[in-house]
């Protein structure tokens, strides 16, 4: 197939859109076609766009060579991916998404990380958050260093998607987006992608992630979880040879999250489930101690046991 571009596009960005805000999807667009980085090819998936908008989504492309509008085959978001990686003619795919913003330098420093450190397959970073109009409210963190990700891993998703650039190769590797999934698809791909060498998080925030009523995670949060839940009870499994279903919820309830439970925090033995952690840390260093050193597993026995413990002052003022 002939390139779109005057050569083959290193980077192909890769936006989906469907029941996006004309105007939330005007800003992702402009913020992409900002960027630092120019050698990039832009693939907008339409999955059930009206024709008024997918007009003006092919205006874009006739006014710039490096948009490409596509229409998904089937709808959700995993085909919509999947169709884009498929068209894509770069080595290298940077996700984003249709409310979302890059930062200006985003595909520039991640295409640096990628050309520098060749074992490397994926990098994501931190975001800024904002409002339905742009106007920043918070931060998120994300583990950063390789281990600390691959730990994480376990219980939750420890990438934003919208930030991740990921090698091509590695991506049809681990067999693409499970388009049987209905939530957490993203969190399913990196179970398969990561290991625990090949992937980091960079501190700086790369885009600004937008919060509003109309999201998945707002609309459909206890479904979400659920399939969150099903992909860290295998990885579990997967990684400390046995755990129990009720351990499993303690964990992610504890160190991740309340909402794991199903209920309020509660009020329980601190000493009993300051040892329960310890023992899962103990069992899970003993089984993958070659990817850790010690200050590594230092570091995340400090986190877990303070997270813990914020956990349990949390659990004693709901009780008062």
């Amino acid at each position: 197939m002939a390139s779109r571009c005057a050569s083959v596009a290193t980077v192909s960005i890769i936006m989906p859109i469907h029941g996006c805000s004309k105007r939330f999807w005007r800003e992702a667009i402009e913020s992409i076609l900002e960027q630092t980085y120019k050698h990039f090819e832009f693939i907008i998936v339409m999955d059930r766009v009206p024709d008024s908008e997918a007009l003006i989504l092919h205006q874009y492309a006739q006014q710039d060579g490096r948009i490409v509008v596509i229409s998904s085959a089937a709808p959700g978001i995993a085909n919509s991916l999947n169709e884009g990686v498929r068209v894509a003619e770069g080595k290298y795919i940077a996700r984003m998404d249709c409310d979302d913003v890059s930062h200006i330098r985003r595909v520039d420093i991640q295409v640096a990380v990628l050309e520098s450190i060749p074992t490397i397959d994926l990098v994501g970073s931190s975001a800024e958050l904002i409002d339905e109009e742009s106007n920043l409210i918070g931060f998120r963190s994300v583990p950063l260093s390789q281990s600390e990700i691959f730990f994480w891993m376990q219980l939750t998703n420890p990438l934003i998607h919208p930030s991740v650039m990921f090698r091509k190769e590695a991506f049809l590797k681990a067999g693409g987006y499970d388009s049987s999934i209905i939530f957490a698809q993203d969190y399913d791909l990196w179970s398969r992608m990561i290991t625990v060498s090949n992937a980091i998080n960079i501190k700086t925030p790369l885009i600004r992630y937008r919060i509003h009523k109309n999201t998945v995670t707002q609309l459909r949060r206890q479904e979400q979880l659920k399939y969150t839940a099903a992909i860290s009870d295998a990885m579990l499994l997967k990684s400390v040879g046995s755990i129990t279903k009720s351990d499993a919820v303690f964990l992610r309830s504890v160190l991740i999250s309340s909402e794991f439970s199903g209920t309020e925090p509660r009020f329980f033995s601190s000493v009993k489930g300051a040892a329960k952690i310890a023992a899962y840390l103990a069992l899970y260093f003993k089984k993958n101690s070659k990817s850790f050193t010690f200050h590594q597993e230092l570091k995340i026995y400090i986190t877990c046991l303070h997270r813990f413990f914020m956990f349990c002052l949390k659990s004693r003022k709901t009780l008062s």
